[in-house]
């Protein structure tokens, strides 16, 4: 049976034990805020990337008169399906025009 460390208040121990546990909750709120910060990062280089096609496209595109065009970012495993829904789900004058990029690491 493991044995339980008996603290008495105001003891060195007990002190001690206090300066961990702070330590420990420190270190915690720390490894947190790293995450958070790589996480933000990540998001920003994701729209950087995601505007940065957008504005690549824009180029390869020719402009057509009276007609929008709507970005659609999506992971490549979900394009065909996209693809598929707006053929299954529009009256055949739109037409998809697709373009992939893929950062490596």
């Amino acid at each position: 049976m493991p044995l339980t460390p008996i603290t008495l208040a105001g003891s060195k121990l007990a002190a001690e034990q206090r300066r961990a546990a702070q330590k420990a909750a420190a270190a915690t709120a720390a490894a947190a805020e790293r995450q958070h910060r790589a996480a933000a990062k990540a998001a920003a280089r994701a729209a950087a990337a995601a505007a940065n096609a957008w504005e690549n496209l824009q180029h390869k595109v020719p402009e057509l008169d009276g007609h929008r065009a709507t970005l659609i970012v999506c992971p490549l495993s979900v394009l065909s399906n996209w693809v598929q829904q707006l053929e299954e789900h529009t009256d055949g004058s739109l037409k998809a025009r697709t373009a992939c990029w893929l950062r490596g690491k």
